[in-house]
């Protein structure tokens, strides 16, 4: 895994330092992470897969299933004045994850800000270690993005924080809630969006989430009271 996001690095100062041509308005309005302006009506989808680096010392002991990629599908759509709606939804099996919220976004030439929040949902189950164990919660999300529009790709840096809202975890019979509000996770990621064939892209992100509760891993991870670092690779195609 070390040797894998040593190379994903270089492929990131790769694209960052290769020639430009005058193509970036282009780059610009097919990318999909990057925070450009929509028009009202204006639909753009995602499709991807997420790798993370998990921590061993809390799931050494776990079902392989544990270790599952996600799978994430995005969509967003223009309602004008920089405003637009936007809905992900990322599951792998034992963990299923909806976010349904609004981003604010302009635009100052070759870079674009934006803003975003909304509430997510998550839920997930499974049959293993001897229980049979199921969870549910509310998570709310905020994040802050910049975007720079190169020649013949964009780059964004985004900034996030996830709170706990509310969670609900059975272990068999036993009942563990947690509506205690706290802040579940910071994360920071670069992304670099290119065009692949006509007006789709595809995308490569790293991201770093400083975590407390890491949903995908819910049935071992949340037992731990302390923040753990879990790097992700994201790959995607904007369709």
């Amino acid at each position: 895994m070390k040797n894998l996001f040593k190379q994903i690095l270089l492929i990131l100062i790769f694209f960052t330092s290769s020639n430009l041509f005058a193509q970036y308005d282009y780059v610009r309005e097919n990318s999909f992470t990057y925070p450009n302006r929509m028009a009202f009506g204006e639909w753009k989808h995602y499709a991807g897969l997420t790798l993370a680096k998990l921590p061993e010392d809390a799931v050494e002991e776990a079902s392989l299933f544990i270790y599952a990629p996600l799978l994430n599908y995005k969509t967003k759509v223009g309602l004008g004045w920089g405003f637009s709606g936007n809905g992900n939804f990322n599951s792998n099996g034992i963990a299923n994850h909806i976010y349904v919220g609004y981003e604010w976004a302009n635009r100052f030439d070759r870079v674009s800000l934006s803003i975003g929040a909304g509430p997510a949902y998550f839920w997930g189950g499974l049959n293993a270690f001897g229980f049979k164990s199921n969870v549910s919660g509310w998570l709310g999300n905020n994040y802050l993005s910049l975007g720079i529009a190169l020649n013949k790709y964009t780059i964004t840096f985004k900034f996030e924080q996830n709170v706990n809202i509310s969670i609900t975890q059975f272990s068999d019979d036993i009942d563990i809630k947690n509506n205690q509000a706290f802040i579940t996770e910071v994360a920071f990621s670069i992304t670099i969006e290119q065009p692949l064939w006509k007006d789709n892209f595809w995308s490569l992100g790293l991201r770093a989430n400083y975590s407390k509760f890491y949903y995908p891993v819910w049935a071992v991870f949340p037992t731990w009271d302390r923040f753990s670092l879990i790097p992700e690779v994201i790959i995607g195609f904007a369709l």
